[in-house]
């Protein structure tokens, strides 16, 4: 470049670097609470987040579903175990030793 060129004096330059710099501020500071926010998440969702390259809301939305599948796969070990038991009268009792 020509370093004797003087363009401190052109106003369209002043006039393009005070937009840009407008605007780099304006898009700087949409960018920070991202970053804030990703920080703040916790650590199991961080954790999602980071194994399924997902955002934040939809991280959480996965440890909701598989906390829900493991309520349901309980109850059903708990609960629906079989119907070996139905009737009191199908039961065969040991004799009590004495």
């Amino acid at each position: 470049m020509n370093e004797d060129l003087d363009l401190s004096e052109n106003v369209d330059i002043k006039k393009a670097l005070e937009e840009f710099e407008e605007k780099s501020k304006v898009e700087q500071a949409q960018k920070a609470p991202e970053v804030l926010q990703a920080s703040k998440a916790p650590k199991m969702t961080a954790l999602v987040m980071k194994w399924f390259r997902v955002e934040q809301r939809p991280a959480e939305y996965i440890l909701l579903g598989f906390a829900v599948l493991m309520v349901m796969i309980s109850l059903f070990l708990v609960f629906g175990g079989g119907n070996e038991a139905e009737n009191i009268e199908d039961l065969q009792l040991l004799p009590a030793m004495v």
